[in-house]
């Protein structure tokens, strides 16, 4: 396989993958009965536009060469996560069973999509590759963990107020 049609090959996985988490968060802020719950699948689902929007940049840029530029990448915002975080907070943790599934699938699905690119990593042909595979890493890992953290929160609210305050409830 050539160089031009590996970076083709997996810039395609990515954004059939990408396209699926849109998809995905979507279906699920849609389905979400809680206003905040919606806001956080639809910031996810967001997010999964911005990479969409990032590897259609890349495959365009390529145009017979092996690299890119390393611009035109987002970070994903921790604190607009965050203020997300604190929104569901003040109402409780509530959740059904559709929600926990849809976090857990979410779960599986970012695993994947992390996975793909880290794979990738030690087959990058260029500097500005390898960069980008490994801010998408970063990323994929922040959306896993932000919803780990929902999941704790839904689960076992005194663990995951232990964890992201670093404190405990016994008083000292």
């Amino acid at each position: 396989m050539t160089e031009q049609n590996r970076l083709e090959n997996w810039l395609n996985q990515a954004l059939e993958l990408e396209t699926r988490g849109y998809d995905f968060y979507s279906q699920a802020a849609r389905a979400a009965s809680n206003s905040q719950v919606r806001d956080f699948f639809q910031y996810l689902a967001d997010q999964e536009l911005v990479h969409i929007k990032v590897i259609k940049d890349i495959y365009q840029k390529l145009d017979g060469a092996v690299c890119w530029n390393e611009g035109g990448q987002s970070q994903v915002s921790k604190s607009e996560l965050d203020a997300l975080f604190l929104k569901m907070t003040q109402n409780g943790p509530s959740a059904d069973a559709d929600l926990m599934k849809a976090i857990d699938n979410g779960i599986a699905f970012e695993t994947e999509v992390r996975t793909l690119y880290s794979q990738q990593i030690d087959q990058a042909g260029c500097e500005g590759e390898k960069k980008f595979l490994q801010l998408m890493v970063g990323e994929e890992t922040f959306h896993c963990q932000a919803l780990a953290d929902l999941k704790l929160y839904y689960t076992d609210p005194v663990g995951w107020a232990e964890q992201m305050d670093h404190g405990h409830l016994d008083g000292a």
